[in-house]
């Protein structure tokens, strides 16, 4: 069964110093995710040092997962089958937005992924 891969790099930054890189990259953790051919499409770290991921499976698709990257939930929502975009909100809830062939949809969820509301909007053709 094929299985998704899903890296997460976490900037480090350092001090500059004429000398010096003003930054590099260091992969924190590698976690495969899934369980089947679910894709990943946006990656956000939360305010509490873990991530939340956007992505598509049999829907839109969420995880959220500890600073190191286990899994806490995972969530699918009807609707639209594809998640793009997912940012966490004042009061550390989500919102994402997805499409499919026909509209596209934003979606706003608590801090543990229960819909709050969902909106869609026409492709226009």
């Amino acid at each position: 069964m094929l299985k998704s891969l899903i890296y997460v790099p976490v900037v480090v930054t350092l001090l500059a110093t004429p000398n010096s890189v003003l930054f590099s990259q260091k992969i924190q953790f590698q976690r495969h995710y899934g369980e089947g051919l679910e894709t990943g499409n946006s990656v956000q770290q939360t305010s509490d040092g873990g991530y939340i991921i956007a992505g598509s499976s049999a829907g839109l698709y969420l995880i959220k997962t500890t600073p190191s990257g286990d899994t806490l939930w995972t969530r699918t929502y009807g609707g639209a089958s594809r998640g793009y975009s997912v940012r966490q909100t004042f009061d550390n809830g989500y919102i994402v937005a997805g499409s499919s062939a026909e509209f596209g949809s934003l979606i706003r969820t608590s801090p543990s992924g229960d819909t709050l509301w969902t909106r869609t909007f026409s492709r226009g053709y």
